[in-house]
C-alpha cells in the first residue's frame, strides 16, 4: 500500500493551529505585562524565566506572522476566465513569481491551462462550476492537486501527480496522459464524491460513494468515509479506506493481510461499529414501516459483524445477545412483515445457532413456521422460547394460536 502522506497533513494542521493559539495567548500575556511594568525587572527567577518565553513567543509571533504573509503573498486566486472569453492560461508571465495556485469560484464553460516553466508548489480547486476544465501541463512540486465542493468539472493531468484528493464534489471527471498514473504513489482520493469518473488509458472507472458503500463511522458522517483508486497490472482499482491507529488500510488489505492481534482487534473493533451504526439505521427503517430498506440496514450489519473476532456480547447472555443475533432477529421480523416466510425462518434459525439462549430467535422461528402452517414445530420453538423467559407475554400469546 503507498504512503498516504496527504492524510497526515491534518494531523500537522490540527498542532500547527495549537501552537499558533498558544503563541498568541503568550504574546498577549507579555503585552498586558509590559504595560504593567513588569517587563522591566524580573521580580523573582520563575519571573524571569516567565520574561524569557514571552519574548520568545513575541519573536515567534513576529515569524509567524510573516509566514503567513509570505505565504498569502505566494498565492495566485483566480475567480473567473477573461471576460468575453472561454480560455485563460496560466504561465510565468501571469503567475509573476507565485507559486500556489487557488481556483475559486469560477463558473464555465472553459479552460484554464497552467502551462509554466518554472515548477509550482500546489493547486487548489473550490467551488467551481458549469463545465470548466483545467489542464494541468506544469511541474508540481508537492504533486498534490485538491478539489473542494465543485461540480461539472475536469481535471486533465499532463505532467506527474501522485496526489489527488477530492471532497465533497459532484460530477467531476479526472484524465491523465499516458503513463502518468502509474507510480507507487500515484492515487486519487475522494470522500462524498458522487458522479465520480477517471479515467487512463483507455479505462474508466465510475465511482460514487453512498454507491460506494459509504457509512458513518462514529461521528464522521458517510460523506468523511474515504475512498481511494489507483491503477495496477493493467487495471484501475478502487477500494475504501480504513483507519487503523495511525494508519490508512484499504478495505482489501484489512481483509487479507497478515495482522498482528493489537491491529485485528481495532479492524474489528472499527467494523463492529460501523455495524452497529447499519443495525440503528434498520431499527430507524423498521419503525417508519420501510421493511424492505430496514432489511438492507440489518444485512449490511450482519455482513460487517459476521466472523468478527470482538463480539458486541457474551452469546451465552440472553439480556445481551450478540450483534450479529439482535440483526438476525430484526431481519426475521421483517421477513415476516414483507410476507417472506422461508427467509424469516432461515434468519430464525441462523439466530438461534448464533446465540442458543437468545430468546428471540426461537420466537421469530416459530412465528415464522406458524405463518408457514407447520404448527408443531412452530409450538416447539415456542416452547423452547417460553422456558428462555417464563413470563413472557408474547410467547404465551403466540402459543395459544400454535
Amino acid at each position: 500500500m503507498a504512503s498516504l502522506s496527504e492524510f497526515r497533513k491534518w494531523d500537522k494542521v490540527a498542532k500547527d493551529l495549537e501552537e499558533q493559539t498558544k503563541l498568541e495567548d503568550d504574546a498577549d500575556r507579555a503585552a498586558a505585562d509590559k504595560a504593567l511594568g513588569k517587563d522591566k525587572v524580573a521580580l523573582s527567577e520563575d519571573h524571569k524565566k516567565e520574561m524569557v518565553k514571552a519574548e520568545q513567543a513575541r519573536l515567534a509571533k513576529i515569524a509567524l506572522d510573516k509566514q503567513r504573509e509570505l505565504e498569502e503573498n505566494s498565492k495566485a486566486v483566480i475567480t473567473s476566465l477573461p471576460e468575453g472569453q472561454s480560455s485563460l492560461l496560466v504561465d510565468d508571465t501571469y503567475l509573476e513569481g507565485k507559486k500556489v495556485i487557488c481556483l475559486k469560484g469560477i463558473e464555465g464553460p472553459g479552460t484554464v491551462t497552467v502551462k509554466t516553466m518554472k515548477p509550482i508548489i500546489k493547486v487548489f480547486v473550490d467551488d467551481c462550476t458549469s463545465g470548466l476544465k483545467l489542464v494541468l501541463d506544469s511541474q508540481v512540486l508537492t504533486s498534490h492537486v485538491e478539489v473542494h465542493k465543485t461540480s461539472d468539472f475536469t481535471l486533465a493531468i499532463s505532467k506527474t501527480i501522485s496526489t489527488v484528493q477530492l471532497d465533497v464534489c459532484q460530477g467531476v471527471t479526472v484524465e491523465y496522459g499516458d503513463d502518468l498514473f502509474e507510480g507507487d504513489d500515484d492515487r486519487v482520493y475522494f470522500a462524498g464524491v458522487s458522479d465520480l469518473t477517471i479515467k487512463y488509458k483507455g479505462q474508466a472507472i465510475q465511482c460514487d460513494y453512498k454507491r460506494d458503500g459509504a457509512t458513518k463511522v462514529n461521528e464522521a458522517s458517510e460523506e468523511e468515509y474515504q475512498f481511494v483508486v489507483w491503477y495496477e497490472k493493467g487495471s484501475l482499482k478502487k477500494d475504501s479506506l480504513m483507519r487503523i491507529g495511525n494508519k490508512f488500510l484499504t478495505g482489501s488489505t484489512v481483509e487479507n493481510s497478515a495482522l498482528d492481534d493489537v491491529a485485528r482487534e481495532a479492524i474489528a473493533l472499527e467494523k463492529l461499529k460501523e455495524a452497529e451504526q447499519h443495525k440503528l439505521e434498520g431499527n430507524d427503517a423498521f419503525k417508519q414501516g420501510e421493511y424492505a430498506q430496514a432489511v438492507l440496514f440489518y444485512t449490511m450489519a450482519i455482513d460487517k459483524v459476521e466472523g468478527s473476532s470482538v463480539p458486541s456480547a457474551a452469546p451465552s447472555d440472553p439480556k445481551k445477545p450478540s450483534l450479529q443475533a439482535t440483526c438476525l432477529a430484526n431481519r426475521s421480523a421483517c421477513f415476516l412483515k414483507l410476507g417472506h416466510h422461508e427467509k424469516a425462518l432461515d434468519d430464525g434459525k441462523a439466530c438461534a445457532e448464533a446465540d442458543p439462549k437468545y430468546i428471540k430467535g426461537h420466537f421469530r422461528r416459530g412465528l415464522a413456521l406458524h405463518a408457514m402452517g407447520r404448527y408443531k414445530e412452530a409450538l416447539e420453538s415456542l416452547v423452547k422460547a417460553l422456558e428462555l423467559e417464563p413470563k413472557n407475554k408474547q410467547v404465551k400469546d403466540a402459543m395459544k394460536f400454535a
